[in-house]
């Protein structure tokens, strides 16, 4: 964002000096937001996600495999593992 910044107000090199005074004119005029580290519910609200369409893929996997089983000859074992 500073970057950007420094380029709207025509600040196109990139020396110490003007680093310095990019950034202190960037937080004089907007209004920066504390970073906060995300709740542990939040947290593991989002673990669940993930790991929920982790197994909703896995499934899925497991059904296009089935279905291709069933279409070829295979051996019955792998289609009970498959169904398993």
């Amino acid at each position: 964002r500073t970057r950007y910044f420094a380029q709207s107000i025509s600040k196109l090199n990139k020396t110490d000096k003007i680093d310095s005074e990019v950034l202190a004119r960037f937080a004089m005029t907007v209004d920066l937001l504390l970073w906060q580290p995300t709740p542990d519910n939040i947290r593991l609200l989002n673990a669940l996600l993930d790991r929920r369409s982790s197994l909703a893929n896995d499934l899925k996997r497991e059904q296009n495999r089935l279905e291709k089983a069933n279409s070829t000859l295979i051996v019955v074992p792998i289609l009970k593992s498959i169904k398993t």
